[in-house]
């Protein structure tokens, strides 16, 4: 027989100050609609909480009409809310990035001990890589070394440690496309997933008129450019990589994809989140069976 719980917010998260004051202020902030869906999709930014909808709109029918909340929290910080993802038992993906990193030396502590700090660096193959995402380092798969990453078994890729709680975890995976290159970001990973389509952008093309139609300009255009001027993946990953970290307009390249999409343009979403969303559309096929 179905049943109701109703679930204290103020209870919740315990003792831990600093998860509570965080929690609060994203619910207030975000005025989010979490506690009445289906399920919950976890976003690391305004890319993926603009495109992510989009590809479920257009590849995955069933998904599409479920009450999904669509959370843009940073992968980073999601493990805040974990206490609240235990309470509410709901279906939910995590996309996130895998954040490789290379410890280095930091500042020295109080007593004159040394200390180490993990930098973000570009995935090129290189030995004794870190992940340096916080939300898959200590709540689930609880890994740190970035090569225990690449071929995530179903039990890393899924938290099930609390009854009816099932929580999928997605992070970027070598593109086979790709000579089996190694993305960093959502934005790095859609490049490689269609760089055939990147690089046809910067392609002399013409109107119905004859005449020559621009090649893009912007974040965009950037992005385009790089991937048509590099001659190898792991070039190219450097390339995105300094791409990213400079003033990069993720929001104004998110848009311009949008536009593409929408446009019918053959855009693919990268693997590592497809599969999350089949993962997911699955978890809710028998609320779909009960309302037919």
């Amino acid at each position: 027989m179905p049943a109701t719980e109703v679930v204290n917010l103020g209870q919740v998260f315990g003792d831990d100050k600093q998860t509570r004051q965080f929690a609060e202020r994203y619910f207030r902030v975000q005025h989010t609609d979490l506690l009445f869906a289906n399920a919950a999709v976890f976003v690391e930014g305004s890319a993926e909480r603009m495109l992510v909808p989009l590809f479920i709109e257009r590849d995955f029918k069933a998904l599409r009409s479920q009450y999904v909340s669509f959370l843009d929290i940073g992968g980073s910080h999601a493990h805040r809310l974990k206490p609240l993802v235990e309470k509410l038992r709901i279906p939910t993906v995590i996309i996130t990035d895998v954040d490789p990193s290379e410890e280095k030396e930091g500042k020295p502590k109080k007593n004159g001990e040394p200390s180490k700090r993990l930098i973000a660096v570009a995935n090129t193959g290189q030995d004794g890589l870190h992940c340096g995402n916080q939300t898959l380092r200590v709540w689930h798969p609880k890994l740190e070394q970035l090569d225990d990453f690449k071929n995530p078994t179903e039990a890393q890729l899924v938290w099930s440690e609390v009854a009816d709680c099932l929580v999928r975890f997605a992070w970027q995976l070598p593109v086979e496309d790709a000579g089996g290159s190694w993305p960093s970001t959502f934005e790095d990973s859609l490049v490689l997933t269609n760089l055939h389509w990147f690089k046809s952008l910067m392609d002399e093309k013409f109107d119905e008129d004859g005449e020559e139609i621009e090649a893009p300009k912007g974040a965009l255009g950037s992005v385009a450019k790089r991937a048509a001027e590099t001659e190898s993946f792991p070039e190219l990953l450097v390339a995105l990589h300094a791409l990213m970290h400079s003033s990069f307009d993720k929001g104004e390249f998110a848009a311009s994809i949008f536009e593409m999409i929408s446009s019918d343009e053959p855009i693919v979403a990268p693997k590592y989140i497809t599969d999350a969303l089949a993962w997911l559309e699955q978890q809710l096929e028998p609320i779909q069976e009960s309302m037919i």
